[in-house]
């Protein structure tokens, strides 16, 4: 199964990824804010989740932090969704990619999979 977290706050944004992902053959899960996303992740386990950096309530990078403060979801990939992130975040937040907002769909079906595959070697 290929379980996706799309965590962002901006409807539209979720709406078509969510839409563009089932087309491609994922599961997706949804959320709009990093505080959604922990309630979604106690009973779900992705197999990588995008996750936008500017939220409400909890922004991604506090997300982050709290998932590798959690053994049981830190091993999860993380894509960062952001048009603020810079390549220090890579390291800094420990996530596996980046994706500057505005990205097309072949850039994000490019670096999903690469993430994924990562995972599983």
């Amino acid at each position: 199964m290929k379980l996706l977290l799309v965590v962002d706050d901006e409807y539209t944004i979720v709406a078509t990824l969510t839409e563009l992902l089932r087309e491609e053959g994922y599961d997706v899960l949804t959320a709009n804010n990093g505080k959604q996303a922990l309630e979604v992740l106690k009973t779900s386990k992705p197999v990588c989740c995008l996750v936008d950096m500017m939220m409400p309530l909890m922004g991604g990078a506090e997300l982050i932090a709290a998932m590798h403060a959690d053994p049981t979801l830190a091993t999860i990939p993380v894509i960062l969704m952001s048009a603020i992130a810079r390549e220090e975040h890579l390291e800094m937040l420990k996530v596996a990619a980046i994706l500057r907002k505005p990205f097309g769909v072949p850039q994000l079906l490019e670096v999903l999979e690469a993430v994924i595959a990562t995972k599983r070697a």
